[in-house]
């Protein structure tokens, strides 16, 4: 929504290391020209499925899905960061989907696992809205490296 001012802003830094952490959701015209203006880019991926997606985001993954495709066939480096929620996107079936994405992607450095963080409800508190995540926050995390090993791509917890 803002890439006009991050592009203009990225060129007045005359070459210091830039990195765009993005979820993605723009115009393919906006999403491309962030991309090739920075050093790297951070791309969140939640959800390999776009009804799941749609459903605790408010939006399907397909403009996501098409930025990420985009992004594979250009020179910018990037690593995929995949924030882990129980019982949510940190199943086995949706890291293999997530890996069968990136499967072939040349300029894809590492994906990042995430640990869920727990103090997000605390925001909803102080603007005085009840939390209700959807799922059960205490539920140990799956941790399954697998789906993204198996498939050459290098993958770290955080």
């Amino acid at each position: 929504m803002q890439t006009g001012f991050v592009l203009e802003t990225i060129a007045g830094l005359n070459g210091l290391h830039t990195i765009a952490d993005t979820s993605g959701h723009g115009t393919p015209e906006n999403f491309k020209a962030l991309a090739e203006a920075v050093d790297i880019v951070f791309f969140g991926l939640k959800l390999a499925d776009s009804e799941v997606h749609k459903r605790f985001t408010g939006i399907d993954n397909r403009l996501i899905r098409a930025n990420l495709e985009q992004l594979k066939k250009m020179h910018t480096p990037f690593v995929v960061r995949v924030p882990l929620i129980p019982g949510i996107t940190d199943t086995d079936e949706n890291l293999t989907g997530l890996a069968g994405w990136l499967h072939d992607s040349p300029n894809l450095e590492r994906v990042d696992l995430l640990p869920y963080n727990s103090a997000a409800g605390a925001k909803y508190t102080a603007a005085g809205m009840e939390f209700l995540p959807g799922f059960d926050e205490k539920r140990p995390i799956n941790y399954n490296t697998e789906p993204f090993t198996d498939a050459g791509i290098k993958v770290c917890i955080n």
